[in-house]
């Protein structure tokens, strides 16, 4: 339904003035009428005034009803706006939010990649580059070397190989177990890290959890407020209807600025009937 322009009202309300003040001057013209006893014309002046008084109360109830009708409009208005408004602003506080966690993430990432790599540098540099030269090698180059003294050179070279494929392997041996020991320190330094995450992660929940709570909140709120307002303005227009009802039974208009007021029977009835979706 379109809003009733600005312009309309005043027209209306410049027409009820105009009535009163019509229905004032035939008044007037009645009373001399009847003063200087001219019945018939006092008679047709007096149904002037009743029927005048007839489209006055009309008018007046379409202007009351035009009046509830227009607050309502008025009020899904401001209502779609206000819920407008309202997902736009918890919209930004969610991205800022969840902008914010986003960074603290990265941060708390970054130096754990940092200190990952710090470490293993660290871990790495703790060993020797070669292992300690071991029994049985120096025995073998002992024998190299008496063997060189005593130019026995086809044993001494045979020495030597063994000499080196035992260095050799013994090499690989100690460089499979350092870097086992450096593995097994890594996985420690990654579940520690992991179990970071994850309690970062439940921060994370808890945080975004309270924030649709306080969210969930005021939107109950503001919609609690629209719909005690929209039941005020379906409980005015329930009265006037009970109003304008009871006074077309009795067979009259309202007369001048007076209206018809419930009994006190009529009022509760009208509580009674307070739509059920209201949350006061």
């Amino acid at each position: 339904m379109e809003p009733a322009p600005k312009a309309d009202t005043n027209v209306s309300q410049e027409s009820i003035e105009n009535m009163i003040k019509e229905i004032a001057e035939l008044e007037a013209e009645r009373k001399s009428f009847e003063a200087a006893e001219k019945i018939l014309e006092a008679g047709k002046t007096n149904k002037k005034i009743e029927k005048l008084k007839s489209l006055l109360a009309e008018k007046r109830k379409q202007e009351k009803e035009n009046k509830i009708l227009q607050d309502k409009k008025s009020l899904e208005e401001a209502h779609s706006t206000e819920i407008n408004n309202f997902n736009t602003l918890w919209q930004e506080k969610k991205n800022k939010l969840m902008e914010d966690l986003q960074k603290e993430e990265e941060k708390i990432k970054t130096r754990q990649k940092e200190e990952k790599t710090k470490t293993k540098e660290e871990l790495l540099k703790s060993f020797p580059q070669k292992p300690k030269p071991d029994p049985k090698f120096l025995e073998l180059r002992q024998l190299k070397y008496a063997l060189l003294k005593s130019k026995q050179y086809e044993k001494a070279y045979e020495i030597e190989q063994q000499m080196k494929t035992h260095e050799t392997q013994r090499q690989e041996k100690w460089e499979k177990k350092k870097n086992e020991k450096v593995e097994f320190e890594m996985e420690k330094l990654e579940k520690g890290f992991l179990k970071e995450l994850e309690g970062f992660n439940k921060k994370k929940t808890l945080e975004l959890f309270e924030f649709e709570r306080k969210k969930n909140k005021e939107y109950d709120h503001l919609i609690k407020r629209y719909k005690n307002t929209a039941n005020d303005i379906v409980l005015s227009q329930k009265t006037l209807k009970r109003r304008l009802s009871g006074t077309n039974k009795k067979g009259s208009a309202p007369q001048g600025g007076s209206e018809v007021v419930s009994s006190p029977k009529n009022i509760g009835s009208e509580k009674a009937e307070k739509p059920s979706g209201s949350m006061d």
